[in-house]
């Protein structure tokens, strides 16, 4: 019978527990090209960013409201392409470690993730000055243009009595028969309206005034109410570039400031708390209690 089960014992198949594969070699190499790539296009992206706000900053014109304008536009603008930046970098960094392929450069990992937490909190501060900033030169580039539109219907006006007291000097010319229609008119015939206006100041000598007159009110009006338009346009633009903008740019700042607690509060060790034990009560228990 002992001979009968060794036999049995040896005819049976041996299985042995065998560990996991280890990931693939090809894996790896995906990994470290997949984290390669990712880092490399954040990297670029923060760069590229950066090196645009700097060429934005030259030639400075600080005393130009259109320049601060321009300025701050275009920084609140391309605002979210750094974010992303740092966002893809740091996935790059994560396959790296998930896959165990930055074990030779985890120092260059932790220097550089330190330097993109610095740069987080330094563009977050950025984005809170920008919003303030963008208002003021916003009304205050507002302000340049509305005086401009004064200048224009201020030199339009006068261009206005010019001509109308041109007209009156050759209507009245051609009334006293020292000029011509063709000096009033030039080579064109004269249109019906005008005819009709022609003979009422024949007519009426004291005509011609109220025609002039009633003339440079209507322009007047048509100024001014091309005019008024155009403010009411130009303060709706303006508050919707400072409600657009300025909340984006704080939303930016607070992303950026996030990151960047995300990361500070990342390298703090936890506080353990140590329980202290309760002191020992006063009244001990005596060995002859127990008996």
């Amino acid at each position: 019978m002992v001979g009968q089960a060794a036999v049995d014992f040896a005819a049976e198949p041996m299985t042995v527990s065998r560990s996991k594969t280890s990931p693939k070699p090809k894996a790896n190499k995906l990994f470290g090209r997949s984290a390669a790539i990712l880092k490399l296009l954040g990297l670029s992206t923060i760069a590229i960013t950066l090196l645009n706000y700097v060429m934005l900053l030259v030639p400075p014109s600080l005393t130009e409201p259109q320049w601060w304008l321009s300025l701050t536009t275009q920084v609140i603008e391309q605002g979210i392409l750094p974010l992303f930046g740092l966002g893809i970098f740091f996935a790059g960094i994560a396959i790296e470690t998930l896959s165990n392929i930055s074990e030779k450069q985890g120092g260059w990992i932790v220097k550089t993730e330190t330097w993109s937490y610095r740069l987080a909190f330094a563009l977050g501060l950025v984005f809170v000055l920008l919003g303030p900033i963008h208002a003021v030169t916003t009304i205050v580039n507002n302000q340049v243009s509305v005086a401009a539109l004064e200048e224009r219907l201020a030199a339009q006006d006068e261009q206005v009595k010019f001509q109308l007291e041109r007209q009156r000097e050759l209507y009245t010319a051609l009334l006293d028969g020292e000029a011509s229609l063709e000096d009033l008119v030039g080579d064109e015939p004269l249109s019906e309206s005008q005819m009709v206006v022609l003979d009422k100041i024949k007519g009426d000598p004291d005509a011609l005034d109220r025609q002039l007159e009633a003339a440079q009110i209507a322009l007047r009006e048509e100024m001014q109410e091309r005019a008024s338009g155009a403010r009411s346009r130009s303060k709706l633009a303006v508050w919707k570039s400072i409600l657009r903008l300025g909340l984006t740019s704080w939303m930016l700042a607070g992303c950026y400031l996030n990151v960047a607690w995300i990361g500070l509060r990342g390298d703090k060790k936890p506080k353990v708390k140590i329980k202290r034990q309760k002191p020992a009560s006063k009244k001990q228990e005596q060995p002859g209690d127990f008996l």
